[in-house]
């Protein structure tokens, strides 16, 4: 991501959150950043259209979230956004939906709430 960071076309973001208050939580730190681009969406009519209108670097997805939830959430951005990486995002009593969404072909997971400083 560093790498795409110094290019001059920057980072499409794609947040997938059924909560606008998750959506806010996920959005607000990345809409400060130069060279982003985000977009949120909150149900999966929404989601979907996203998808299929442009092509995304990274999905945030909310893995337990009512936007294309669970396994077959994932196999749909994944039909829609073959090269993007999916970061699935759970809470933290929903560790064991995360390790699954990696099994299934995520990129990544993030649980909310964990954050150290370094």
């Amino acid at each position: 991501m560093e790498r795409l960071l110094r290019g001059e076309r920057g980072i499409s973001v794609l947040i997938i959150a059924g909560e606008a208050a998750l959506a806010d939580k996920l959005s607000q730190p990345l809409y400060r950043r130069d060279k982003l681009h985000v977009e949120v969406a909150t149900n999966t009519e929404h989601a979907l259209a996203e998808l299929s209108r442009r092509q995304w670097d990274v999905v945030l997805w909310h893995c337990t979230g009512e936007a294309l939830p669970g396994a077959a959430g994932l196999r749909e951005i994944r039909v829609h956004q073959p090269q993007a990486a999916i970061i699935a995002v759970a809470e933290p009593d929903h560790v064991a939906a995360a390790a699954r969404a990696l099994q299934a072909g995520a990129t990544s997971y993030l649980i909310l709430g964990q954050h150290t400083d370094s």
